[in-house]
């Protein structure tokens, strides 16, 4: 790789997101040696509040997905902004936006690749590590 300074923007986002997530890799395998440690000495060393990385990482993930849904055509940006932001039911934005449930569906899953697209390998590496899927019961797909 060149210079940091000879990349683009997006380029210079990627790699600091790939240090970014290498960091909170090595720390979270630095945790995982310590769990044998004496428990006065695991109180000592353990954290305390949030890891400025995943600070850092979510801020930026966060932004990315503002931009995804500011893009939206207006129909599905209204479900969505229902759906996430206010939590209203798919029933209740059916009802609200004067549309079918499953039209409100289909709206979700536009909506959940869009962001995917923007912001998928992190979800997709926490759901391999954890074994839990994209997709919860209840959810708008």
């Amino acid at each position: 790789m060149g210079k940091l300074a000879d990349l683009d923007a997006e380029a210079r986002r990627n790699w600091l997101r790939s240090v970014c997530r290498n960091k909170w890799i090595d720390g979270l395998r630095r945790e995982a040696r310590g769990e044998g440690l004496q428990p006065e000495l695991g109180r000592l060393y353990s954290r305390v509040g949030p890891d400025p990385v995943d600070a850092v990482i979510a801020r930026e993930d966060l932004e990315r997905c503002w931009q995804v849904i500011r893009e939206l055509q207006p129909r599905r940006r209204q479900v969505a902004l229902l759906y996430f932001i206010e939590q209203q039911s798919e029933l209740r934005i059916a009802d609200l936006l004067d549309i079918q449930p499953s039209g409100v569906r289909k709206h979700g899953a536009k909506t959940r690749e869009a962001l995917r697209a923007v912001v998928g390998g992190i979800f997709d590496a926490e759901s391999v590590e954890t074994g839990t899927s994209q997709e919860g019961e209840g959810e708008l797909a």
